[in-house]
């Protein structure tokens, strides 16, 4: 019937990954930001768009906003989006969480942040890693 077509497109819709252009835009803007780090106006921003931000939003290779700042080795961006309870523990599509990246990079500093906001040392990536075994091997 046709109400159960529209339902089903409806579904599809909602199921797709597909962000409304405008969200979009504003995921465009903070990784901008972020990758000039340009700081201030990363959290000003955010701030000002936080009603339309999914702070756990998948984006790039699977990387969340947070997943980003730690593998830019932004300390400040890092704590601002744990702050804002951003997941800690969030895997990428490789497996990796934040705290792989963070020891892998050795970016201690980083490491011990997400540790107070209550990073799992103990998940492991696709290939088996821990965040402590990425100091060996290459996490990028």
């Amino acid at each position: 019937t046709e109400k159960e077509s529209s339902k089903s497109k409806e579904k599809d819709k909602n199921d797709s990954n597909e962000l409304d252009p405008k969200i979009e835009n504003i995921y465009f803007q903070l990784m901008k930001a972020l990758f000039e780090g340009k700081n201030q106006f990363f959290q000003n921003f955010y701030k000002k768009n936080k009603i339309f931000i999914d702070i756990n939003q998948v984006l790039i290779e699977g990387n969340t906003l947070l997943l980003l700042a730690v593998r830019e080795g932004n300390y400040q961006i890092t704590k601002f989006l744990c702050e804002e309870q951003a997941d800690v523990n969030i895997q990428n599509s490789d497996g990796n969480t934040a705290l792989h990246y963070a020891i892998g990079k050795q970016f201690f500093s980083i490491a011990d942040l997400l540790n107070m906001y209550g990073a799992k040392e103990d998940l492991l990536n696709l290939k088996g890693l821990s965040p402590w075994d990425c100091i060996e091997h290459n996490v990028d």
